[in-house]
């Protein structure tokens, strides 16, 4: 996400209106917190303000069922295939089962997720998948 505020030039205009956007709570935890950390760190106004016009055009999108039953039927389904998201490592389990949330979540819901994570998400059949950064340019 940080990347992409940097590529939005003035405010939120290049948020779609004929859209709804949403952020999921598995990624709201935290994430705010370092964004605004590394726009202070920049020490860029610019940043702060675009940062702020794209968190206030979010809805949060809580993790409820029947997403919980489609995370267990993801997971077992990749992990069966030896595809499953995320590194291996212990470094990286939390981002692994965050991913996965986040797929069964907008499989659920029938979202696009909007990364820059495509080989990761793009294991996970039916899962829509949106680069803003590739088609910024």
């Amino acid at each position: 996400m940080s990347r992409s505020l940097r590529h939005l030039g003035s405010g939120s205009s290049r948020l779609a209106p004929t859209c709804k956007i949403g952020l999921s709570a598995i990624t709201t935890e935290g994430e705010e917190a370092e964004l605004r950390y590394g726009a202070d760190k920049k020490g860029s106004p610019r940043l702060s303000s675009q940062l702020d016009a794209v968190l206030g055009a979010l809805e949060v999108l809580r993790f409820e069922t029947p997403a919980d039953t489609s995370y267990g039927l993801l997971r077992t389904r990749l992990e069966k295939r030896g595809t499953p998201i995320g590194a291996n490592d212990l470094l990286t389990n939390d981002l692994l089962i965050n991913d996965l949330l986040i797929a069964a979540q907008a499989l659920t819901l029938g979202y696009v997720i909007v990364t820059d994570n495509e080989r990761e998400f793009s294991r996970v059949k039916g899962l829509r998948l949106q680069n803003w950064l590739r088609s910024m340019g």
